[in-house]
């Protein structure tokens, strides 16, 4: 009988030992659902599949395969020949958007940046801003915390009034 090797995860590792526990009637199916996070009846089929097949029954069924999806390697190869070629200079959301309208590569922003990095390129930086000269007030934990006071000196009342000078003060909540 020839014996297979197969790496596992921790989580993978967990779940054996868990649903293992489980067949050996050790632990319920409610409690192991809870220690998995999982529902009673996907305990159920995962035990059944723990049955028939042991630990390799656990192992995802698309382990080692490449993905439907996946980008092709003549697109990668074309995103990469285009930008060494002509796109050299451009950031890499610019590049993406000529790829779409120019060439004709219908490829989605993130994954240009992802062929691009993989391949050790990285993105033109856009131009930068000045430093801020002061810095900003750390804001209050909550609206109306700030308040902000004013005096003003005159002579409110007029002169027959015997009254020379008076200060209204004036605070008022700002944030709101």
């Amino acid at each position: 009988m020839k014996q297979e090797r197969m790496t596992l995860s921790q989580k993978e590792l967990d779940r054996i030992r868990i649903i293992g526990a489980l067949v050996d009637g050790r632990m319920t199916n409610r409690e192991a659902a809870e220690k998995l996070g999982l529902c009673q009846r996907q305990i159920i089929r995962i035990k059944k599949r723990f049955v028939a097949q042991g630990a390799a029954g656990l192992v995802h069924g698309n382990r080692g395969r490449t993905s439907r999806r996946r980008i092709g390697d003549e697109v990668r190869e074309s995103v990469l020949k285009a930008y060494e070629e002509v796109y050299y200079d451009f950031n890499f959301s610019h590049f993406a958007e000529c790829l779409n309208e120019r060439e004709g590569i219908r490829i989605s922003r993130s994954s240009v940046v992802r062929i691009l990095k993989d391949e050790g390129i990285r993105s033109k930086k856009s131009v930068r801003r000045r430093p801020k000269l002061h810095r900003s007030r750390p804001r209050k934990v909550a609206a109306g915390m700030l308040w902000q006071t004013d005096a003003t000196s005159f002579e409110w009342f007029g002169r027959g009034t015997g009254v020379r000078r008076c200060t209204l003060i004036l605070t008022m909540r700002r944030g709101w």
